[in-house]
């Protein structure tokens, strides 16, 4: 009885995904997460599964960006329904922050699951945000609202996962 939205800015995984899916309700939308503007990729070893968000210097390829809230408008999802979500977009998480409809998508998910990438000695990215930035927006803008849990962190590799959970849900 749920409806699936996977947003799959790689052409050909979200081709596979599709037909790997076509018995379920998913929909599948080839696009980035983002800001809404198109942004650039780079495909890790030419590996379809390692994908990341980058700046425009080094592209392999480019791409619509939707946000949180186009998404919502797009499949006409409602959020006094009750949803969960989860982002893994290699980067590209950091357009929630200062997103005043994505915050409030999250605010009313019964759960967000978020993997975050940021700044590290290995992370070669000058132009992701730092892990305070994330941590202090997490808790600023949710803890009176979800129990939030901080978990799989890899600092020095420069990613870690919240599970955020509404409180009264």
């Amino acid at each position: 009885k749920s409806k699936i939205v996977a947003v799959e800015p790689c052409l050909e995984t979200a081709y596979f995904l599709e037909k790997n899916t076509n018995m379920l309700d998913i929909d599948v939308l080839p696009h980035a997460f983002g800001n809404g503007s198109e942004v650039s990729f780079f495909s890790v070893d030419d590996n379809l599964l390692r994908n990341v968000f980058i700046s425009d210097e080094e592209e392999t390829y480019r791409v619509k960006s939707l946000t949180l809230g186009d998404i919502f408008d797009k499949q006409k999802l409602d959020i006094s329904q009750n949803y969960l979500l989860k982002f893994d977009c290699e980067g590209a998480e950091q357009f929630l922050i200062g997103d005043p409809i994505a915050e409030n998508i999250i605010k009313n998910s019964l759960q967000t699951s978020l993997e975050i990438h940021f700044k590290s000695k290995k992370t070669p990215y000058d132009f992701w945000i730092d892990f305070t930035s994330y941590n202090d927006w997490v808790y600023e803008k949710f803890s009176d609202s979800h129990s939030i849990d901080y978990y799989k962190s890899r600092k020095n590799n420069g990613y870690g996962h919240y599970c955020i959970k509404r409180k009264n849900g």
